[in-house]
């Protein structure tokens, strides 16, 4: 008898301490526990895909509402919700319309067979871009510096080049009758 070769499975790990998070603490509060279903369907859905992200479209609601048995104005509400408690980032789902998360990211980053993340995807922190403006405020500072010090040595070289007593015209062009014989006087 043939052996049936079962497909790999991508775990979900939920922890024993998951339902003492802050996020599932704000879903507690809201009375919308309801919604770590569609969370954990969700999460089913990226890992199985072995993915960073989801897309919020008709393919994903028909996904939910086949595994929740939940209506798409319910999944939505619930999306809505877990957006706003932390679950996922705010700005992926209201910009690109994308469900993911910076530790979903990392993780992702860290598995061996794993792509770089697209950069229209990739979540930038406030703290990220904090770093990159002072990176950019420090990389203007330094141009401005060496435009300076360039300008300077400029100005120095040709003191140098003409010295204080030189009879070297104004526009610092040498004096043509020093090298043409026909026009010396």
């Amino acid at each position: 008898m043939k052996r049936i070769k079962k497909a790999r499975v991508s775990t979900l790990s939920v922890n024993s301490g998951f339902f003492d998070t802050p996020e599932v603490g704000k879903l507690r509060t809201a009375g919308r526990m309801e919604a770590v279903v569609t969370y954990l369907a969700i999460m089913s859905l990226i890992r199985g895909r072995r993915t960073y992200f989801v897309r919020c479209d008709s393919a994903l609601y028909y996904d939910l509402e086949e595994m929740t048995r939940r209506y798409p104005a319910e999944i939505e509400s619930d999306m809505d919700k877990l957006v706003e408690c932390g679950f996922f980032d705010k700005e992926m789902y209201v910009k690109k319309g994308i469900l993911t998360s910076r530790r979903l990211q990392n993780g992702y980053r860290r598995r061996k067979d794993a792509e770089p993340i697209d950069e229209n995807y990739l979540i930038v922190t406030d703290a990220d871009r904090r770093r990159a403006a002072r990176e950019a405020k420090k990389a203007a500072f330094v141009a401005l510096i060496e435009k300076k010090l360039m300008e300077s040595m400029a100005v120095k070289g040709q003191a140098v080049l003409h010295g204080a007593d030189s009879d070297a015209p104004a526009d610092g062009l040498p004096n043509a009758s020093a090298y043409c014989p026909t026009q010396r006087e």
